[in-house]
């Protein structure tokens, strides 16, 4: 099998990117592959483990049908700009790291001052109701939420042959978008992260943060919808417990969250280590100081917390939401908290916990390490790739053969009951199953 795969790579700063160059590796070991970026110049290393190109060479490449099936990584943001037309082009299957293309959708459009393109794609979503609150969006009517209530991605899903998805919550949700379109959910898979040879106090000298300091983190960026600010709130509670607690950001800061005013507002700037962008090692050397982390979501673009998935796999016990795809990992495996009112006090109850007990804290992460260990590989996940694509072309080649059988139908005559029966007969005896 061939295989021509869209997505974008370092030196793009992207989660799909990490997730990508992870992933290539363990799926080349099924099929041959071809990788198609935008108009930039991938690290070297990269080109010389894989073999990129620029996406304007794909139709050529693709013209005497090189590839048997296109892989398009399909994210809520500009990075994936220049795929867009190849996927509705060229149908194939298509991973969607994000259910929510509203954010991309509305910079295809908005910002590069179509307004009427929005409207038509709003339209293409929800009829005339999406096209009322599209224009209602032109005259100033409207709220950050909006963006997550309409998701936009009618059209991507309708183009594709196949959806690949991480969450049985994604994957419900692209089933009622268009039933007919064949849904796979796979787990996202992560490298197996080594134990480190330095022991947690050891790494929180090397970072400057006393050995007995206890150590809550919040991994990647942050904006509004990831909550630091509950979190933060919830620790400023904490210390008044564990006066040596210290509060982690790794990732870089949206100044749209107003998590620094909030850090000055609550008196935490002695408290509040925040270290900007980090490199992938840079990132496994905090995750290894931390003693426990905090991923909360609220709302979600239907994503699959990649660094949540790190951390577990590290052996970290995290507390998380109890909501939509967050909700779907193990109870034994990490702590959810339910949102609403009281939220605060609930997510400071389940830091003390944790804090308080040593015990809990090993038994909590040792069983997220297994669940990771065992459920998130990327062999595991290059594999289920590989059968879907293979079901995927399998449907397609049956579609293909019924058409055929209808159009021939259709010249002789036979229509009705028939007609019917006869495509029923000939997808039985010849072993046709879409």
């Amino acid at each position: 099998m061939r295989i021509a795969f869209f997505t974008p790579l370092s030196p793009v700063q992207s989660g799909i990117s990490e997730y990508s160059e992870d992933l290539l590796p363990y799926l080349s070991e099924h099929a041959g592959i071809d990788v198609f970026i935008d108009d930039y110049e991938p690290e070297a290393a990269l080109k010389e483990r894989f073999r990129v190109y620029p996406h304007g060479e794909f139709e050529k490449r693709h013209s005497d049908d090189a590839y048997d099936i296109v892989l398009y990584h399909m994210g809520n943001n500009p990075y994936h700009f220049y795929m867009y037309p190849y996927l509705l082009k060229y149908p194939g299957i298509t991973v969607m790291h994000d259910f929510v293309l509203h954010h991309f959708f509305t910079a295809l459009t908005l910002a590069k001052g179509d307004s009427e393109g929005y409207v038509e794609e709003f339209r293409y979503n929800n009829g005339e109701t999406g096209e009322r609150v599209a224009r209602l969006r032109l005259k100033g009517v409207w709220t950050e939420m909006e963006n997550f209530v309409f998701p936009l991605n009618k059209r991507v899903i309708d183009s594709s042959l196949g959806v690949i998805v991480h969450s049985g919550y994604v994957r419900e949700e692209v089933e009622v978008t268009n039933p007919r379109v064949p849904v796979r959910r796979i787990n996202m898979g992560i490298p197996a992260l080594p134990q480190s040879s330095a022991t947690k106090q050891e790494m929180k000298r090397r970072m400057g943060i006393p050995y007995d300091a206890l150590v809550v983190g919040s991994f990647g960026f942050v904006f509004p919808i990831k909550k630091v600010d509950v979190s933060l709130r919830a620790f400023k509670d904490v210390t008044e417990r564990f006066p040596k607690a210290v509060f982690l950001i790794v990732g870089e800061i949206s100044s749209s969250s107003g998590v620094v005013e909030l850090i000055d507002a609550l008196g935490l700037k002695d408290r509040v280590i925040v270290t900007g962008f980090v490199t992938n090692d840079g990132f496994k050397e905090y995750i290894n100081a931390t003693d426990l982390a905090i991923n909360l979501r609220y709302p979600t673009a239907g994503e699959t917390s990649a660094s949540l998935l790190r951390i577990m796999g590290a052996g970290v016990p995290v507390i998380t939401s109890n909501y939509k795809q967050f909700a779907e990992f193990p109870d034994e495996c990490c702590i959810k908290i339910d949102m609403g009112e009281g939220e605060v006090v609930r997510l400071r109850e389940a830091i003390e916990a944790l804090a308080s007990s040593a015990s809990l804290r090993k038994s909590m992460g040792d069983r997220a390490r297994g669940y990771v260990e065992r459920e998130c590989t990327l062999q595991g996940a290059a594999l289920a790739y590989s059968e879907f694509m293979y079901d995927v072309l399998k449907r397609k080649a049956v579609r293909g053969v019924m058409g055929a059988i209808k159009r021939e139908l259709s010249e002789i005559g036979a229509q009705g009951e028939k007609d019917a029966g006869f495509l029923m007969a000939a997808k039985e005896e010849l072993g046709l199953y879409e």
